[in-house]
């Protein structure tokens, strides 16, 4: 479930060195799933949120991974300006960056042009939800 809000890191590793995504929500439940929309071949995350209609639930997925890679960035940019050697950080920070932001990125890209897209979630079942405070939720 996407919290509201979603917490990144971007700029250290504690809850002070967060920056919050808040969206409006909505009426209806939606879902969406990179396994489901063929970006992964594996379970990697099954999100559940609730927006208006399709075109909202849609915004509001580009606008939290955009978010989320802008968090990323910053917190790269955090470690590699902490370091008395940032081109040997930077390479190390990168290689940790690129899962997670090509994950991001990839979800995003594939939303923007039409290969992926959030659908309306059924409601007539129960939902465990674990805790859904920041970036571990996707």
């Amino acid at each position: 479930m996407i919290s509201n809000p979603v917490r990144f890191f971007a700029g250290g590793g504690s809850v002070e060195d967060s920056l919050e995504f808040t969206y409006e929500g909505g009426s209806k439940l939606f879902h969406f799933c990179p396994a489901d929309n063929n970006l992964t071949s594996h379970m990697v995350c099954n999100v559940i949120f609730f927006a208006n209609d399709e075109n909202h639930a849609r915004d509001v997925l580009i606008r939290m991974f955009e978010f989320a890679i802008d968090c990323i960035r910053k917190q790269a940019e955090y470690y590699i300006s902490m370091t008395k050697y940032p081109e040997t950080m930077r390479e190390f920070v990168v290689i940790e960056e690129d899962k997670k932001y090509h994950e991001f990125k990839s979800y995003l890209d594939a939303i923007k042009d039409g290969r992926a897209r959030p659908v309306p979630a059924p409601t007539n079942q129960f939902y465990k939800v674990g805790w859904a405070f920041n970036d571990t939720i996707i």
